[in-house]
């Protein structure tokens, strides 16, 4: 919802981006031809000539200035009947299908993790104003597919189709006017293309509303002008809304940065440092339009002990996903970064890195509200309120930060007390996901499944809209099956098909999520499978697996290589007692750290390589 309002006139909307109307009867051969002539000339002359030549040509106003072009590219497309449909106010033509939609948008996107929205006052605006621009325009229709992907029949889907196809030729025609519609715009088709399993495109979508963001400097707390309503949106909505609505869309961009994508070791687009604003303030509020100071963002530069207590009560659990997802991109970065670290200087800069993010973290949890901690009651208490989703991706979040930046570091470079306590801690962090997740599972669908019933009659529908869940119970997966006690399996198994049922949740919608749900449920049942044949011979305490890690074989089927090497590639023959399968450069101790120094570092001391009391298993893709 950005401030300006365009015409809708077609002839307004050439003069906007390219200045002076083009002049159509100048047939595009003929200036071709005439720029090529020039060309020529110059090419022909020498010396003096030539100088003087060059001279007039630098000095000469371009005839056909970049505003020009984009004029005439505009009056090429007036004809392209994706504009006239741009044109058209979906609530006009179609209120009940556009209500529906909508609906769906704000419950599953907007009444989620990316609440960029007020919801009431943007539908009031929706149905009472009647002037809207062709920026307004191009972010409904944005909103409209992404509310009907969400849809369960064919024509819902084609729906979804076309609203996306319309909102990309609007991007693609407003992309040099850039403007909050067109961040927001980009922001909802990255999440659409990440919905259908484009990670690619939806990867650059992010990237373009980022990039669109920061040139508008809503990483800047009033960086951007305040926003000036046109009169026919004075009674919708406040200036203070139209701040916190700019707040939330920069928010929204930074968490899918971060999450929407297979959790690669690279760097993000924005670093925290680079930004200067405060958190999103609470939903009810937002909503209400009522105000309070919220505290800024901690990026290293604002002192960090400015912010009241009252303050952080005025957050929303939108501001506390945020916090962690910062800490966790930080963890990323430092996995990849620490790839080019000298051996000499790793086990420094590892030490110097881990005890300021343990720090940080324990500083976040500590600073969470009584209601936000985690606990089975306040969990039951947020589905309730319908904010189950966020609450436990916050949580998940937070414990697979910790698995992640335990689990990947280079053991020959650290020493021998360290590997030891990133593996116990690694493993401890991953069975928390997983009970998180058996918590949340209780309460899918339990009218059906025999789970829990909550005093509400009606079971609540919990909704998940970031892929992060799914990638935080397959990481987490991966850490308990790829070894150790076959006594301790049973347990760990019931935990992970709870994880499998909150993944089966989102995949209704999420393409990536389905992905992780067959290749976690392969990787158990081959797991099973060898376990259960060997209980007929006994004489094997323990187990590991010889196959790749999870996520690189979901990262390798939602990202297959050019070349055609992913996930069909034959696997190498299995031999020794290490992994043969996962790159060292990555420092992954689950995969890489010997067996017999793993089981130990586990407590697991019953159990030796050596004598023999190991059950590998190979494990196909």
């Amino acid at each position: 919802m950005s401030s300006s309002a365009v015409s809708c006139e077609p002839g307004a909307l050439m003069n906007e981006v390219g200045g002076l109307s083009p002049k159509p009867n100048r047939p595009l051969k003929r200036r071709r031809r005439a720029s090529t002539n020039a060309i020529d000339n110059v090419i022909g002359l020498d010396g003096d000539d030539y100088s003087k030549q060059a001279k007039d040509m630098v000095t000469t106003p371009d005839p056909y200035p970049m505003n020009d072009i984009l004029s005439e590219m505009a009056a090429m497309d007036l004809h392209d009947p994706t504009l006239s449909e741009w044109e058209t106010d979906p609530y006009h033509t179609h209120p009940e299908s556009t209500m529906r939609y909508l609906n769906m948008y704000f419950h599953y996107v907007n009444g989620a993790t990316y609440c960029i929205f007020p919801r009431e006052p943007f539908l009031r605006w929706l149905k009472y104003c009647p002037n809207k621009s062709l920026d307004d325009k191009m972010l409904l229709y944005s909103m409209l597919a992404m509310g009907a992907i969400f849809g369960n029949t064919k024509e819902q889907r084609a729906d979804a189709m076309r609203f996306a196809r319309i909102a990309r030729h609007a991007v693609e025609k407003s992309q040099n006017n850039p403007t909050l519609h067109l961040a927001q715009t980009r922001i909802i088709l990255g999440m659409w293309h990440f919905t259908i399993g484009a990670s690619a495109t939806a990867s650059d979508f992010t990237g373009s509303a980022m990039r669109t963001i920061c040139g508008l400097k809503l990483n800047v707390e009033h960086g951007s002008p305040a926003p000036r309503n046109p009169p026919e949106r004075d009674e919708f909505f406040q200036a203070e809304t139209m701040l916190e609505c700019q707040r939330r869309t920069f928010w929204a961009a930074f968490l899918m940065d971060r999450h929407a994508g297979p959790p690669v070791h690279s760097p993000t687009v924005l670093k925290p440092q680079d930004i200067f604003l405060r958190l999103p303030l609470r939903a009810d509020w937002y909503e209400n339009q009522k105000w309070a100071n919220m505290p800024y963002f901690e990026n290293g530069i604002i002192p960090a002990d400015t912010s009241l207590p009252e303050e952080r009560n005025a957050l929303d659990p939108m501001a506390f996903l945020v916090e962690v997802s910062a800490i966790w991109g930080d963890v990323l970065e430092h996995i990849y970064r620490a790839t080019y670290i000298s051996p000499s200087n790793y086990a420094a800069r590892f030490e110097e890195f881990y005890s300021s993010t343990v720090q940080r973290t324990d500083k976040w949890l500590a600073s969470l509200p009584r209601y936000f901690s985690y606990s089975v009651e306040n969990m039951e208490l947020n589905i309730q309120a319908g904010k189950v989703d966020v609450f436990a991706s916050v949580h998940i979040l937070y414990h697979a930060t910790m698995m992640r930046l335990n689990r990947y570091v280079r053991h020959s470079d650290l020493p021998e007390h360290i590997v030891e306590r990133n593996v116990r801690r690694s493993y401890s962090h991953s069975v928390e996901v997983l009970r998180i997740a058996y918590d949340l599972s209780k309460h899918l669908n339990a009218h059906e499944e025999g789970g829990i019933l909550p005093s509400n009659p009606q079971p609540p529908q919990i909704t998940f809209s970031t892929p992060l869940t799914g990638n935080a119970i397959l990481s987490a997966t991966d850490v308990l099956c790829a070894c150790g006690s076959i006594r301790d399996m049973s347990y760990y198994s019931a935990l992970i098909h709870g994880g499998l049922r909150v993944i089966s949740e989102v995949s209704r919608f999420w393409h990536g999520s389905r992905e992780q749900l067959r290749v976690i449920e392969w990787r158990l049942e081959q797991i099973t499978d060898a376990i259960r044949t060997q209980d007929r011979s006994g004489g094997k305490r323990g187990f590991s697996v010889q196959g790749r890690p999870l996520d690189l074989i979901v990262i390798d089927r939602l990202m297959p290589a050019n070349d055609g090497v992913g996930s069909s590639t034959p696997s190498p023959p299995i031999q020794g007692k290490s992994n043969p399968y996962t790159a060292t450069g990555r420092g992954d101790l689950v995969y890489c750290l010997p067996r017999e120094t793993y089981f130990h570092a586990l407590g697991l001391h019953d159990i030796s390589v050596e004598r023999g009391e190991v059950l590998w298993i190979p494990c196909e893709e």
